[in-house]
C-alpha cells in the first residue's frame, strides 16, 4: 500500500521580474505524509517545477536542495504561472503546490539625447 504526502511548498519569486535577470524559487520541503507518518529529506528524489509555458524542470535532490534558479532565458516577457511537486526515491508524487502568478516584463533604457536647435523641441 502506498502512502500518500501532502506537498507544502510555496514557490517564491525573490528576484524583480525583468527580462534577462536570474529568478530563484525557494520551498519548503515536506517532512509528513498525509497520515503524518515522517518523510525523510533523504526519500525525496527530486522536486519538480512546471509552469503554463511549458516550462518543466526536473531538480534533483542529491545533494539535498530547496532552492533553484533560472537562466535568463526560461522566462520571455509574459504572465506566467508556475506549481511545483515532490518525488520520492520510489516514485511516489505529492499533490500539486499551490501556484505562484507572475509576470515578466521589458525593461527599456531611456538614453536623453540634446535636442539640436531647429529640431522643434525646446
Amino acid at each position: 500500500m502506498k502512502r500518500t504526502f501532502q506537498l507544502i511548498i510555496a514557490a517564491a519569486l525573490l528576484s524583480p521580474l525583468v527580462l534577462g535577470e536570474v529568478r530563484t524559487f525557494t520551498w519548503a520541503s515536506p517532512t509528513e505524509y498525509e497520515d503524518g507518518s515522517p518523510l525523510n529529506n533523504l526519500e525525496i528524489k527530486e522536486y519538480q517545477l512546471h509552469c503554463n509555458s511549458g516550462l518543466d524542470v526536473i531538480i534533483s535532490n542529491d545533494p539535498p536542495t530547496n532552492t533553484w534558479m533560472s537562466v535568463d532565458t526560461d522566462f520571455p516577457p509574459g504572465f506566467y504561472t508556475c506549481w511545483m511537486h515532490t518525488v520520492t526515491q520510489d516514485d511516489q508524487h505529492s499533490q500539486d503546490s499551490n501556484t505562484k502568478e507572475f509576470t515578466v516584463q521589458m525593461q527599456f533604457e531611456v538614453t536623453p539625447t540634446r535636442s539640436k536647435k531647429g529640431s522643434g523641441c525646446s
